[in-house]
């Protein structure tokens, strides 16, 4: 279709262009991402070339493009493309607009990609704020944008919000799915991740075993690998409590031990007259005069041969 269409109306007509964008859709599904890349660029030059960079058409392909190189990777290459065509959005649709927010969030992970935390928090932020003000708290593009937001800010360090978004995370996809969903059960995991690193093993094991059941219930081939998945988490976690309580145990055993306090007290008692019988050597030394410390001064014997001084012969 694409060659037919060169040949009737030419390799810049609008026509010509949409069935290459049809090509491209194509290659993306068939998993050909360079492909695709290549002809979305191709795509992308003849429409700036024809109708200009402004064009809704050159910017849907500008957009198409970015997320064919992040899906590549390159995702130093679509955050230029996101910011042109966010900017456009933004012109022509306002700051508050779903879509708007959706290349918003797209900017704030392709920065997270690069390790670029400090910068793409407040693209997250501004996304599930507005998404949330659009759409509502527990709408999917929210909880996303939310999703993103503690990942970051745990990168960043900053551990105490970013539970708290887990736990609202957690909370909007319980309101959104039900409780047994597959989506639900990971915002549970995450969560259960995140307290564990946090050494928070208590509530850590509850929710892993949360959800082994909620796995459990759901019973389909995913479901199967991600419970045993989840069930090696969960024994390791039990494993490391156990490893906590034994060293606590042996931390206070150790310290009540009656001979080691006994010994730690004998070697303070011994260190402490090893110090005063050292003061009391030097003090003498430091308050005599200079007469008295002469008069203490041992008496050296001189080897006769060095009794007289030297002259030498002139």
């Amino acid at each position: 279709i694409v060659l037919w269409r060169e040949e009737r109306y030419g390799s810049s007509h609008f026509r010509t262009l949409a069935a290459v964008m049809n090509l491209v859709c194509v290659r993306e599904d068939l998993g050909r991402i360079h492909d695709a890349v290549v002809l979305c660029r191709y795509a992308m030059e003849r429409y700036e070339r024809t109708l200009g960079e402004k064009h809704v058409n050159t910017l849907v392909c500008a957009h198409n493009l970015a997320c064919l190189l992040e899906l590549q990777g390159k995702n130093s290459e679509a955050h230029p493309l996101y910011l042109r065509v966010l900017d456009q959005r933004e012109a022509e649709l306002g700051k508050n607009d779903l879509e708007t927010s959706a290349v918003v969030v797209s900017i704030g992970v392709v920065l997270e990609r690069q390790s670029r935390f400090e910068e793409a928090i407040p693209f997250f932020r501004r996304a599930a704020q507005s998404f949330s003000d659009l759409a509502g708290p527990t709408d999917p593009q929210t909880l996303g944008a939310v999703y993103h937001l503690a990942v970051t800010l745990r990168a960043m360090g900053e551990l105490d919000e970013a539970e708290e978004l887990f736990r609202s995370e957690l909370a909007g996809c319980e309101v959104a799915y039900g409780t047994v969903h597959g989506t639900t059960l990971a915002s549970v995991r995450n969560l259960a991740q995140f307290l564990e690193s946090r050494c928070k093993l208590e509530e850590a094991e509850s929710l892993f075993q949360r959800e082994l059941e909620g796995l459990k219930a759901l019973g389909d081939s995913e479901a199967e690998s991600r419970c045993e998945r989840s069930r090696r988490d969960l024994e390791l976690l039990r494993e490391q409590q156990k490893q906590k309580q034994k060293q606590g145990r042996s931390r206070q055993a150790v310290w009540e031990n009656p001979l080691l306090v006994q010994g730690w007290s004998n070697i303070a008692s011994t260190t402490n007259d090893f110090a005063g019988w050292w003061m009391s050597l030097l003090r003498p030394c430091t308050a005599a005069t200079p007469s008295e410390r002469s008069e203490r001064m041992p008496q050296v014997s001189v080897h006769p041969a060095c009794s007289e001084p030297l002259v030498s012969d002139i």
